[in-house]
């Protein structure tokens, strides 16, 4: 027990073996005006999902019926989970997110939320189906928001309108 409580410290403060908790630091121990590196890491990890907070925030203001953005939740989860209408959302535990993805148009789907074609983003439904999705809507949508991301290690988002 005398060796646990340093060991776990240390392990909980190291940004090698815990990425996002070692930022309790900064919050513990605020210094804004510090410019070190591992002060300004640590203020980027605190910030991870706030881009995803206001992006739910933008898209309940949208009030859209339910089923009306399909997001894939490799990284969406974070949106769904802040949103005060989680059923706008189509995901892929969905029965017929597969049938929406392929024809979102048909099945009333009005937006795709999307997020780059790399790292785990490779593997999102969304990118998969619609390579061009991200790049440039995959001629089946328009641009309506990009939200660069605050946080740390997580992508970009960008807001498609679906047109057919």
């Amino acid at each position: 027990m005398a060796a646990a409580i340093p060991v776990t410290a240390m392990g909980m403060t190291s940004p090698k073996y815990a990425p996002q908790e070692f930022a309790v630091g900064s919050v513990v121990d605020p210094r804004p005006q510090s410019v070190e590196k591992k002060y300004l890491d640590e203020q980027r990890v605190v910030r991870s999902f706030s881009t995803e907070r206001a992006l739910a925030k933008y898209l309940d203001s949208l009030e859209l019926p339910d089923g009306a953005v399909l997001c894939d939740t490799v990284y969406g989860f974070a949106v769904v989970a802040q949103s005060e209408r989680p059923r706008q959302f189509v995901i892929p535990s969905d029965r017929d997110f597969a049938q929406l993805l392929n024809d979102p148009v048909g099945g009333g789907v009005q937006y795709f939320l999307t997020v780059p074609a790399e790292g785990r983003g490779v593997s999102d439904a969304i990118n998969q189906r619609y390579p061009t999705m991200y790049e440039n809507g995959a001629q089946i949508g328009v641009r309506v928001l990009e939200a660069p991301n605050d946080g740390a290690d997580l992508p970009d988002w960008r807001v498609y309108r679906i047109t057919g």
